[in-house]
C-alpha cells in the first residue's frame, strides 16, 4: 500500500533534521544498541524484524561485537524514510541474511507474516514518540508479533535527570512537555516507564523486563562539548541508567504477545 504523501513528507523531514544532529545522538544509539545486543545474546533469534534502523542498524553492531551470529536466519529492515532505506543498501545490502523494505509498518503486515512468519524478535528502538499514528503502530506490532514472541520498544524518558534538571532550572514547566528538541525533530509526545508499560499492555502485549539505561545530565549539545567524555565515563553512565531508571535517559520494554 502507498503510504499518504503527508506521512512520506514527514518522515523526509524529520530524517534531515536528524542528520543535522547526530554528534551525541551516536552515543545514545550505542547504549540502545548494548541493550539490544544482551536481549539478542539470550534469545538467539532465527528471524528479526528492526522497525526504523535511522541511520545505523542493530545489526552492524551485532556483526562488529558479536563472536556467533550462526543463530540468525533473517534480519527484516523496515525503514520508511529513503535516506536511511538508501544509505543501508549501500552499507548492509551484501549481507545475504537481510531483507529491506522501503515501507511503513502499519502499511506491510500483511507482507511480513506472508513472507517473514514466525518474526522471533521484533524491535522497535526510539520509534514511538516519533509516530503520528501510534494506535496504527500498535496494532500493526500485534499483529506481526506471534503469540510469546518478543517485542522490543525503548523511547526516550519524560522523567530523566537532564529534563529533571531542566524544571529546577525554569527552563521549562513540566518534565512531560514538549522540549526544543522534539519540536525540531516533529516527535508527537513523550513517555515515563509507567505509561509507556501501560500502552504496551493496553495494546495486548505481557511486559517481561522493563528498565532505564544511560543517564545523561545535559542536554545533546552540552554532552558534546563536555571536554573529558570517554569511553570510561559513557560506559559508567550507561550502567548508571541501568540502575537508576527513574532518571536514565532512555527506557525500554521488552514484551510478549499474550494472544491466546
Amino acid at each position: 500500500m502507498e503510504a499518504p504523501i503527508d506521512k512520506v513528507k514527514r518522515i523526509d523531514e524529520y530524517g534531515i533534521s536528524y542528520a543535522l544532529d547526530l554528534e551525541f545522538e551516536l552515543h545514545l544509539v550505542k547504549s540502545r544498541n548494548k541493550l539490544l545486543l544482551d536481549l539478542i545474546s539470550s534469545l538467539r533469534p532465527k528471524v528479526v524484524l528492526e522497525v526504523g534502523c535511522g541511520l545505523t542498524s542493530t545489526l552492524e553492531e551485532m556483526n562488529d561485537t558479536m563472536r556467533d551470529t550462526s543463530f540468525l536466519d533473517t534480519w527484516i529492515i523496515m525503514e520508511p524514510n529513503s535516506m536511511f532505506y538508501e544509505s543501508m543498501i549501500n552499507r548492509i545490502q551484501p549481507d545475504s541474511r537481510v531483507e529491506l523494505i522501503n515501507e511503513f509498518i502499519e502499511d506491510s503486515v500483511q507482507q511480513v507474516i506472508n513472507q517473514y512468519s514466525p518474526v522471533d524478535l521484533v524491535i522497535c528502538s526510539s520509534v514511538l514518540h516519533e509516530v503520528p499514528n501510534l494506535e496504527q503502530v500498535l496494532i500493526a506490532l500485534r499483529q506481526i508479533v506471534p503469540q510469546d514472541k518478543t517485542l522490543h520498544v525503548n523511547v526516550p524518558n519524560s522523567h530523566s535527570l537532564h529534563r529533571r534538571l531542566a524544571v529546577s532550572m525554569g527552563l521549562i514547566e513540566q518534565e512531560n512537555e514538549m522540549s526544543d528538541r522534539n519540536i525540531e525533530l516533529k516527535q508527537c509526545r513523550v513517555f515515563n516507564l509507567t505509561e509507556l508499560e501501560r500502552i504496551i499492555c493496553d495494546a495486548g502485549f505481557e511486559v517481561i523486563e522493563s528498565g532505564g539505561y544511560f543517564i545523561k545530565p545535559f542536554t545533546h549539545n552540552q554532552m558534546a562539548e563536555l571536554p573529558f567524555l570517554n569511553e570510561e565515563l559513557l560506559d559508567g553512565l550507561y550502567r548508571l541508567g541501568r540502575s537508576l531508571p527513574d532518571l536514565a535517559a532512555e527506557i525500554f520494554v521488552n514484551a510478549r504477545n499474550n494472544a491466546k
